[in-house]
């Protein structure tokens, strides 16, 4: 019986490696996003998947379509228990992953590069929670609006007004 018990830890823990490796970077971009800080956006993506290791059983029975909407509903959840624990609202540091900027570029350019992410990074940093929430599942994250709906327990169509009025606001705010 040994062997048998062996060969399913080893799926397990290589079906969570697999997840692991297809999804800590958008998780954290997504987290970093909400949380606006790399410390602690770090210990939530770690949260997550210890949350993932209690029930890769649960994960490994998924359909394959179904896991970034349960990774990213778990992401959510934590976001808003770490939100009630620190009882204090900071503005957005890095809402997105910065690009790395072409060395081609002159220093002028790469200075109104920084001044635009930061202006960027404000402005999404300002928007309701709700809609910020969806932005950045929706750019970050890649996903759909009935994947976001799913992760959230929302309609795909709330989804699509959340992202589509913070792409206004944020278009709006850009052009100040």
């Amino acid at each position: 019986m040994e062997p048998t018990i062996d060969l399913a830890a080893r799926q397990r823990a290589d079906h969570f490696d697999r997840l692991f490796a297809e999804h800590q970077k958008v998780l954290f971009s997504y987290l970093l996003g909400q949380c606006g800080r790399r410390d602690e956006a770090e210990d939530l993506l770690q949260q997550v998947f210890v949350r993932v290791w209690r029930h890769i059983g649960e994960a490994m029975e998924k359909p394959e379509t179904a896991m970034r909407p349960w990774l990213f509903a778990i992401a959510s959840n934590l976001v808003v228990d770490h939100r009630r624990r620190k009882r204090t609202r900071k503005d957005l540091e890095h809402a997105m992953p910065f690009e790395a900027v072409d060395g081609a570029c002159g220093p002028d350019k790469v200075v109104e590069m920084n001044d635009s992410m930061r202006r960027l990074d404000e402005a999404i940093g300002r928007l309701p929670e709700e809609w910020r929430t969806s932005f950045t599942m929706n750019i970050v994250g890649g996903m759909s609006s009935e994947e976001i709906g799913k992760a959230l327990g929302k309609p795909a169509g709330t989804i699509r007004y959340h992202v589509s009025g913070a792409r206004q606001r944020l278009a709006k705010e850009m052009e100040r």
